[in-house]
């Protein structure tokens, strides 16, 4: 990537290739389901298989560079389908009437036909990156491109044959392996794999879980730290009361107590009597108090 590039990513805290491993997906398009031209509906996003047919550019009021592909059928028939952008001047300059490429994005109606708004496209032999799959969708600053950091990740996730090869796999492994078995995880770089680029919904969620559980867990075992220091260090005057006054107390309430209460009250008394400063919080239903 270039120096320009790289200084974007930096405005994201992503400044070494582990933090870009890291930079997980907010979310996925489903671009899954191939569909044939005749089957798209307008107002949702959709990804299919077409041929490029005559391509055009043009300028819009505004001054805006317009580029607008004709797309057909598979077989060569035409349809009333396009794909337009605004800019895009690589369009015309990488694709060539009569190539068969993966179009994925926003459908709508155009006149009497449908159009793409905006829509990723990639040749239909290549690796499914940009669509045909559950892509995914990154958080961004002003002046990066969701395609170039799609990209970047793919290369990182993924790797590209005969260049490079996934630097994911020196991601180390944080969970031990009983632990990871006991719950049917995978591997925390198999996990970052389907969390970028999953296989499926199931292997993406399951991704989620995994990366989800190790988060979790070094949080609570951060809290048990603390709580064990808290423990050991902190110190505060024993609070005790005899069975007999305390039952007193008790019988001169207006009420009787519920079986609820009384255990609470056993475990707050037990608090009191220790040298611990007592850490509890007591929640009950509205009107219990």
């Amino acid at each position: 990537m270039g120096e320009q590039q790289a200084k974007l990513l930096d405005r994201l805290g992503i400044r070494t290739i582990g933090d870009l491993i890291w930079h997980l997906p907010t979310r996925h398009h489903d671009y899954s389901a191939l569909r044939g031209l005749g089957s798209l509906q307008a107002g949702a996003e959709q990804s299919a298989v077409a041929v490029i047919g005559r391509i055009s550019q043009r300028r819009t009021a505004r001054g805006q560079l317009m580029t607008e592909v004709e797309l057909r059928e598979e077989d060569g028939t035409p349809s009333r389908v396009r794909a337009t952008w605004f800019g895009r001047q690589f369009i015309r300059e990488r694709f060539r009437e009569g190539a068969r490429v993966r179009v994925a994005g926003k459908v709508g109606f155009f006149g009497r036909g449908l159009v793409f708004q905006q829509p990723s496209v990639e040749p239909a032999e290549a690796e499914a990156v940009h669509t045909g799959r559950l892509v995914p969708v990154y958080r961004l600053t002003e002046g990066l491109k969701e395609g170039n950091v799609r990209r970047f990740l793919h290369t990182a996730i993924v790797g590209e044959p005969g260049k490079a090869v996934p630097v994911v796999d020196e991601v180390r492994e944080t969970l031990p392996d009983a632990v990871r078995a006991r719950h049917g995880f995978p591997p925390v770089a198999e996990a970052l794999r389907q969390v970028h680029f999953p296989e499926d919904t199931a292997a993406l969620l399951l991704a989620r879980r995994r990366l989800a559980f190790g988060d979790l867990l070094v949080l609570q075992l951060a809290l048990g730290q603390r709580r064990a220091r808290w423990t050991r260090d902190a110190h505060a005057p024993a609070l005790r009361v005899d069975d007999a006054r305390f039952d007193e107390w008790v019988s001169a309430l207006p009420f009787a107590l519920t079986a609820a209460q009384e255990r609470v009250i056993g475990h707050i008394r037990g608090d009191l009597a220790r040298t611990v400063p007592m850490s509890r919080l007591l929640e009950g239903d509205v009107g219990s108090g």
